[in-house]
């Protein structure tokens, strides 16, 4: 009878933890197979829009910002983070539109190996100055990653699933930074940390592979042939 007992409430116990986890599995869905995509179609386009802790948001009647003037014979380099990004991305070439939070804006291409830029006000197409061979904070390189800051998304740091920006959505926290994917698509929705905040929105894909504007190719072009020139008078 003692064993009876025992046995008995052994398999209790057992039932009770098996609900137990099933109730939080619930609210932690499996992800599906293979995981959250962070490579980018090759054909393909988004909105990326930057909020920043701190700042003090902006009316619908406020003015928009005023972008510093450029210096006659100066190439403006952007000293203030990105508000808005339109990426269009036809591998490997890109090309992203941005506006600045100080209102500057950039014409940005690449064809993943040089990178360009011309702001608004500019009258040239200059390339991007880099620090040693990494690209610039207000540059960033969407040949890397076009999901800037999301290489630790696993399932390691999967956490459960919320709702962000009107889609149901699997939750990833790494540190003090989250991101939201959604369910059905897979796609970005959001990324987070302490003092940062993007939202990602898909746009229409290109329906035809990107191609330089003259101005760009020119630049490029000749920047390719120079260093054609430099590997040619390396000794060997």
């Amino acid at each position: 009878m003692r064993s009876t007992l025992i046995y008995a409430g052994l398999y209790v116990g057992l039932v009770a933890a098996a609900c137990a986890q099933t109730g939080n599995d619930a609210n932690k869905p499996p992800l599906p197979a293979g995981g959250i995509p962070l490579k980018p179609a090759d054909m393909c386009a988004w909105q990326i829009n930057y909020a920043y802790s701190g700042e003090t948001p902006r009316k619908p009647t406020d003015p928009p910002p005023t972008p510093p003037a450029i210096r006659p014979g100066f190439i403006s380099i952007p000293t203030a983070p990105p508000r808005q990004v339109t990426l269009t991305y036809t591998k490997p070439i890109w090309h992203a539109f941005a506006t600045n939070v100080d209102g500057r804006k950039l014409d940005e291409w690449s064809d993943g190996q040089g990178h360009y830029y011309k702001a608004d006000g500019s009258p040239n197409v200059a390339p991007v100055p880099t620090i040693g061979m990494g690209h610039t904070l207000m540059f960033p390189n969407y040949s890397q990653a076009v999901f800037k800051d999301m290489q630790w998304v696993s399932e390691q740091t999967y956490t459960g699933v919320a709702s962000a920006a009107g889609h149901q959505c699997f939750v990833f926290r790494n540190g003090d930074m989250t991101a939201w994917f959604d369910r059905q698509s897979l796609a970005p929705v959001q990324w987070q940390n302490a003092a940062e905040t993007r939202t990602f929105a898909q746009l229409s894909p290109p329906g035809d592979k990107l191609v330089f504007p003259p101005e760009f190719a020119k630049v490029s072009n000749q920047l390719n042939r120079y260093f054609q020139n430099l590997q040619r008078n390396v000794p060997h």
